[in-house]
C-alpha cells in the first residue's frame, strides 16, 4: 500500500484520537479495542511503502503503542482502581504479541536490515 508521509500520519493520529474519544465516552469498549487499534496502528506503518527505515517504523510503532496507553490511562472512563488498571495492562500485552510478530516480520523483509557484514 502507496501511502506518503504526511497521510500516513494523519491516519495515525486520527485513528489515536477515535481511540482515546471512544475510550473516553464509552468506557469498556475503548479498553477492549485497545488490541485492535494498535495492531491497526502498528500494520499501517510496518507494512506501508512509506520511504522510513525500519528503525524508524519501529520507533514510531513504539511511539503510537506509547500515546495511545497514555491515553487510555488518563483519559479512559469507568474505575481507575486496581483491577482497571490491570485490565487495561491486560488488553495492552494481548494488543502487544501481534504488533511484536508484524515487526519481526517486516525486520525480516527489510533487505537493508538483513546484510550480515564480515
Amino acid at each position: 500500500m502507496k501511502l506518503s508521509i504526511t497521510i500516513l500520519i494523519c491516519l495515525l493520529i486520527i485513528l489515536l484520537l477515535v481511540s482515546i474519544v471512544i475510550g473516553h465516552f464509552l468506557p469498556p469498549s475503548g479498553i477492549f479495542m485497545t488490541p485492535v487499534t494498535i495492531s491497526i496502528m502498528t500494520w499501517l506503518i510496518l507494512f506501508s511503502d512509506a520511504d522510513f527505515s525500519i528503525l524508524v517504523k519501529s520507533v514510531l510503532s513504539y511511539l503510537f503503542i506509547g500515546l495511545n496507553d497514555i491515553g487510555m490511562k488518563l483519559f479512559a472512563g469507568g474505575k481507575s482502581d486496581l483491577a482497571g488498571i490491570g485490565w487495561i495492562h491486560l488488553f495492552l500485552f494481548i494488543g502487544l504479541v501481534p504488533c511484536f510478530i508484524m515487526l519481526l516480520i517486516s525486520v525480516f523483509r527489510d533487505k537493508k536490515s538483513c546484510v550480515i557484514v564480515y
